[in-house]
């Protein structure tokens, strides 16, 4: 159940690199929310309105005092559901997924695909092939030990930084180019330049053959 929820539709962003043949699956950090969060309403509502004060002072000097209720309305359900969602990963507010880090309403945390959490998600494949192999599930075993590959190779082709040698997060564009199924027909993002202990990851990961 736990590799269901966090492999789920929502959860994965599916991947192919301009030109190439091949699509790779990445799971990402995504909370199910558009609300504050009840144990911190008051500080999300302020997040919402350093937000809406901002905007607010952009469109008086551009000349616009109208405002758009709409963006807005659709605006703080964003900033929320990343709240929530930077929550969620464990690593809460760190400045690795905000573009401003003094600003939380400035979180990109569900366009990230995250070194960790692929390479825990591919570790506990690989970890569900080794128990079904000794329970004599062969069927399973061999699944989870295929899943665990390829996610491993997904984490190489895509998160791998070939300019400072390590794993970094991949951050999509706000606007990707999405083809059948939300697949997207290229890559198009850009690795993070923050660097993180969770950039080194996949060393402990590893599978057996590859380390």
């Amino acid at each position: 159940k736990e590799h269901a929820f966090v492999t789920s539709r929502e959860r994965t962003v599916t991947l192919a690199r301009s030109g190439g043949q091949r699509a790779f699956d990445l799971v990402r950090y995504y909370a199910g929310t558009a609300c504050p969060r009840p144990e911190s309403h008051k500080e999300d509502v302020s997040s919402f309105r350093e937000w809406k004060s901002r905007e607010s002072g952009k469109r008086c000097s551009d000349g616009d005092g109208d405002g758009d209720g709409e963006r807005e309305a659709e605006e703080e359900g964003n900033i929320y559901k990343e709240i929530a969602t930077m929550a969620e990963s464990g690593w809460d507010f760190s400045s690795r997924w905000l573009r401003d880090p003094n600003r939380l309403e400035t979180s990109r945390i569900t366009r990230m695909l995250p070194v960790d959490l692929n390479t825990i998600v591919a570790r506990m494949e690989g970890n569900v092939s080794q128990i079904a192999e000794i329970a004599g599930r062969e069927e399973i075993c061999n699944d989870f030990r295929s899943m665990s590959r390829i996610r491993f190779d997904a984490i190489d082709a895509i998160l791998w930084d070939e300019v400072t040698n390590q794993w970094r997060d991949f951050v999509l564009d706000e606007n990707p180019t999405l083809g059948p199924g939300g697949l997207q027909k290229s890559v198009s993002g850009k690795l993070s330049q923050s660097t993180c202990a969770s950039n080194w990851l996949p060393l402990w990961g590893l599978p057996r053959e590859k380390s």
